[in-house]
């Protein structure tokens, strides 16, 4: 039974977490402490020092094209905690790869998630089902503006502007120093994104997403145990954290030896034969019954 749960919960914290951005009530306003022009708001005039620092946190960006590691995953669910292992695998521009396996054996592939800039695949090897759709007819991550470049940008801990490719300094809200850390802000119509990076190395820690008027509903990456990868300090521990409608789901990956191998298959073939291709909606329709 824990096996048949384990990949549904794993969509559950992978991609839920995007659709609870999309309800926002009244309440909060945009963080007021600024000295950048970013989002939709207009605020104080960019200062040297704020552009300094967004340039050195950009600067950090780890310069390699592939990224391939073994993983422990855990997954946590209110009282529910489920472990397994994968293979963690990224190309820029191309591709995010997660490979999972039996949490009972850790042999056989039970899932496999699949990110590319014009679709998602998500692999149901246990229930023999997939979903094969685009960012646009998912309707939870087209409402949280997730699009694959966000995706990419969070899982290799960077910071990215919904939209743009590739961010300047120009677009972010520079916050006062809070403690040991520094916060970057965007902001538009509907949602507000934090990158908080320590003010010492101008490393990015936590990267947070939360309705504007409203903080009932997030989506944040913690980053952790960072270590030099190519050069550049990484961390070797990544969390996902969403809470929703009071209901919080965390999802951590801990990265073993990361490497550059460019040596694997960017694309996963579709299933056929006995595998039934449903709708994303259907699939977390599932979910919510589990």
């Amino acid at each position: 039974m824990r096996t048949f749960r384990f990949f549904p919960l794993l969509m559950a914290s992978m991609l839920v977490g995007c659709h609870s951005t999309k309800n926002v009530g009244k309440g909060d306003d945009v963080l007021s402490s600024v000295s950048v022009v970013g989002g939709t708001e207009t605020k104080s005039p960019v200062t040297e020092a704020g552009t300094v620092f967004v340039n050195k946190v950009l600067a950090n960006r780890t310069e390699v094209s592939n990224l391939t590691s073994k993983v422990k995953v855990n997954v946590l669910s209110g009282s529910k905690k489920i472990s397994t292992s994968g293979t963690l695998r990224m190309r820029r521009g191309d591709v995010i790869q997660i490979s999972l396996l039996d949490p009972l054996l850790g042999v056989t592939e039970v899932g496999r998630l699949e990110f590319s800039p014009k679709k998602v695949v998500l692999i149901d090897r246990i229930n023999k089902q997939y979903v094969d759709d685009t960012y646009d007819n998912i309707d939870f991550l087209r409402k949280a503006n997730i699009d694959f470049n966000a995706l990419q940008a969070m899982f290799w801990n960077e910071l990215f502007v919904p939209g743009q490719a590739m961010p300047q300094a120009k677009d972010f809200q520079v916050g006062s120093p809070q403690g040991k850390e520094i916060v970057l802000n965007f902001t538009d119509k509907i949602l507000k994104y934090s990158f908080h990076a320590l003010e010492e190395d101008a490393s990015l820690r936590k990267t947070e997403i939360t309705g504007v008027q409203s903080n009932a509903y997030s989506f944040d990456f913690d980053y952790s145990d960072f270590k030099l990868f190519n050069g550049k300090d990484f961390p070797r521990g990544i969390m996902l954290t969403f809470l929703s409608s009071g209901k919080k789901m965390s999802l951590s990956f801990q990265l073993n030896t990361p490497n550059t191998n460019s040596n694997w298959e960017a694309h996963s073939k579709l299933p056929s034969g006995k595998y039934t291709k449903i709708t994303a909606e259907r699939f977390f329709n599932m979910i919510t019954n589990l």
